[in-house]
């Protein structure tokens, strides 16, 4: 039946042992590049043209909310809203 053979070629393809091993090491890369020291994070270039304000106030925000209640142990909005506000201006570390 013609029908089984169009099922076949609409079915993805399976990934094998070796996309994982290249996923796992583009992840690798991908960590390694991720400044660790205090002074070369705050030195780290940030393309602000890849952000939307929209992004920053709908996804960054909640991990903002996230990792303040996570430090300090309740919610604090006027620390997440300054957060927010210095990021949607692309504001520099002081």
């Amino acid at each position: 039946d013609d029908d089984d053979d169009d099922d076949d070629n609409d079915r993805k393809p399976r990934r094998g042992p070796t996309d994982a091993k290249i996923i796992a090491d583009d992840v690798a890369s991908l960590i390694q590049r991720v400044p660790t020291a205090e002074a070369d994070i705050f030195a780290y270039p940030i393309d602000w043209n890849t952000y939307t304000s929209a992004q920053i106030h709908r996804t960054v925000r909640k991990w903002i909310t996230k990792k303040t209640t996570e430090l300090l142990g309740e919610e604090e909005p006027a620390l997440v809203d300054f957060i927010a506000d210095k990021l949607a201006r692309a504001a520099a570390p002081d």
